[in-house]
């Protein structure tokens, strides 16, 4: 039998809502939520997410290599000869998956603070970085509660990382195992020359970031047979789910990846009347169900048919902490997210109030407010923030209409203002080369 050890080095976590934007866990955490927040790069978002939408790609990420390599497979029965023609597959079942793009910013500059008078700053570089820690396979996802799942064997494949060596989606294939990049370049330096100015009394920052995809859904594992390999020269690949009522040597390796779905009779039943999918016959799922299955993910940097990642750098400007404060100090505790029409998030608080992380507080009049956002690190966080408002969550896609579901005026403080991108750019790529932003033939 298939050794237990060998699906749970291959468990990825759950899924979000497709086109949803998540917020990463990282020292960057609170600067991604800045730009990701930004009316204009959600419009990036949204761009490139209805660019793919349009596609109508065939096929979705996988992960295979020799089944013969496993070695808590049970080969015994097959002649060594062609074992060679047995491949092990990693799938994403192409029913219900889901996506979300985000962001990887990096800093181009230590913050700069201006005083009474503006302040110009002088740009000239930026610097886009690729995160390979967190790309590939049996990676860390946000889950739709706030909290995360992380496969046991969360660097990689564990001890079957040689095996499912190669990752394949759409036209590109790459050799490098658990994370799918074949580049080891993480870092792309553009060399600018921008000046702009930081206003008076406020914090400014210049910031280049990447995009990042990731799939999410249901992953199986399928072991299927090279039909050319095998011979007589039929070309093909076939489900060994196919042998599972077999008496041919193929039968004992069937059992140790599918199982009955219900009685099968030979005489009227097709058990090979499956779909093709990526190049592969199936079995029919009517009678045949696989053993391992499993929520999965696959993250890649989204780039551009040269293989440079899709990039943008802003200058975000925060004020400084010296406008008049509201005098309150007790915060209501935290209700639910809601969104308004552009997609721009809010915590809705009990008593009218709204927040936003880390420290932005709306406040109404009715509680001592000035029915305006005010910035206040000198407030604690909501309570219950972390349950009503996690940070990794899905929301609806429209905005609630009222009550306490309603959307409060908009943050202003915080401007993000666009140096350049290659969105657009990329976004005309995509319906030529359709490789959905996966490039791995570096």
């Amino acid at each position: 039998m298939v050794n237990i050890l060998l699906w749970m080095a291959l468990c990825f976590s759950v899924a979000s809502a497709y086109g949803s934007i998540i917020l990463p866990r990282a020292p960057d955490g609170s600067l991604a939520a800045l730009i990701r927040n930004s009316p204009q790069v959600r419009g990036h978002m949204k761009s490139i997410i209805a660019a793919m939408d349009k596609l109508n790609a065939e096929g979705l990420p996988y992960s295979e290599g020799p089944l013969q390599d496993f070695k808590s497979v049970d080969l015994d029965k097959v002649a060594e000869e062609k074992r060679k023609c047995l491949r092990l597959r990693n799938s994403v079942r192409p029913e219900g998956f889901q996506a979300i793009i985000d962001i990887n910013p990096h800093a181009d500059y230590p913050d700069q603070i201006s005083g009474d008078e503006p302040e110009s700053i002088e740009i000239t570089t930026s610097l886009a970085k690729v995160d390979n820690e967190r790309l590939g396979w049996n990676k860390e996802v946000s889950t739709e509660i706030g909290g995360s799942a992380t496969a046991e064997a969360s660097g990689g494949f564990g001890p079957f990382s040689a095996s499912l060596s190669a990752t394949v989606f759409g036209n590109q294939r790459s050799m490098s195992g658990k994370n799918g990049e074949s580049s080891k370049q993480t870092e792309y330096r553009n060399d600018i020359k921008v000046t702009k100015i930081c206003k008076r009394n406020s914090i400014c920052r210049v910031v280049t970031w990447t995009y990042t995809r990731t799939i999410m859904g249901r992953c199986f594992l399928m072991p299927y047979q090279d039909l050319e390999c095998w011979g007589p020269r039929i070309p093909g690949n076939i489900s060994l789910g196919v042998y599972l009522h077999d008496t041919s040597s193929l039968e004992t390796v069937a059992k140790q990846f599918f199982e009955v779905q219900k009685p099968f009779n030979s005489a009227v039943d097709n058990i090979g009347a499956g779909f093709t999918v990526q190049g592969i016959q199936m079995h029919s799922p009517d009678f045949v169900k696989a053993k391992y299955e499993e929520n999965c993910s696959f993250s890649y940097p989204l780039r551009m048919e040269n293989g440079d990642p899709v990039r943008a750098q802003a200058l975000i400007t925060e004020p400084l902490d010296t406008t008049e404060k509201s005098p309150v100090q007790q915060v209501p505790k935290a209700y639910k997210w809601v969104q308004d029409a552009e997609g721009i998030k809010y915590c809705n608080l009990e008593k009218g109030w709204s927040w936003q992380p880390d420290d932005f507080f709306y406040i109404p009049k009715a509680e001592g407010g000035r029915d305006e956002w005010e910035q206040r690190p000198d407030l604690p966080q909501p309570e219950g923030h972390k349950e009503k408002c996690p940070r990794d969550t899905k929301l609806s896609a429209r905005a609630e209409a009222s009550g306490k579901n309603a959307a409060p005026p908009k943050n202003k403080l915080i401007k993000v203002e666009i140096i350049s991108d290659n969105v657009p750019k990329f976004v005309s790529q995509l319906g030529k080369n359709k490789n959905e932003g996966f490039v791995a033939n570096l």
